[in-house]
């Protein structure tokens, strides 16, 4: 009897593709124009929070960052002093998150597949950078789209339409590499009829299948 195949991580997996993705759009939008420097999410996290806190944003406040990722470092980096930096894996100067405090305000910066984050009572303001939410619906939460919708620059339609686009084709690029990469997905349901798809039908079918 063959071994198994070793089994990758999904997570893993997840990850890498992700990174990949997020690297193709930024050269993608670079030369296209729709990425331009200046005001990026984390930035923008950070005053929306200040305006969150008004007079407090920058004198006395606490802001808890979770997650340790690139996002939640560069966040934690533009908020300085101010910031208190939390995630399942603890490290140099990152704290468990069974060691939450009560804060003036949170930044959320994590990947989990559903809202998983309860920030300790009495905060003011929270931004969930998570896509999809990380936190449950409030007053005081700030999601990833409010957060965008309301930055200062604002694209012209042109480059907008060519930024959804560019989107949309990557969203779907990373969709079939994920579905491809499980070798046993079409193989194991079947198709209508009995037999082997092409290989471009089979990957529309996997895909197809992901959604169901």
């Amino acid at each position: 009897v063959a071994p198994a195949p070793a089994r990758v991580d999904g997570c893993q997996q997840l990850r890498r593709a992700k990174a990949v993705t997020s690297a193709r759009l930024l050269r993608e939008g670079r030369r296209a124009g729709w990425v331009r420097e200046g005001d990026g999410v984390a930035r923008l996290a950070v005053r929306a929070v200040h305006e969150a806190l008004g007079t407090r944003g920058r004198a006395g406040s606490r802001v808890g960052v979770i997650g340790a990722g690139a996002m939640g470092a560069r966040v934690a980096a533009l908020l300085g002093e101010q910031a208190v930096r939390y995630n399942r894996t603890p490290g140099p100067g990152v704290w468990p998150l069974d060691a939450l405090a009560a804060l003036d305000a949170w930044v959320v910066a994590t990947s989990a597949p559903a809202p998983w984050f309860v920030p300790p009572e009495a905060y003011v303001a929270l931004v969930d950078l998570g896509h999809p939410a990380q936190v449950s619906a409030d007053p005081r939460h700030v999601d990833l789209d409010a957060l965008l919708a309301g930055a200062d620059a604002r694209l012209d339609p042109g480059l907008r339409a060519a930024a959804e686009a560019a989107v949309e084709d990557a969203t779907v690029d990373l969709i079939r590499r994920l579905v491809g990469n499980r070798t046993s997905f079409v193989s194991e349901g079947g198709v209508a009829g009995g037999g082997s798809p092409p290989p471009q039908e089979a990957s529309d079918v996997a895909v197809a299948r992901a959604f169901a």
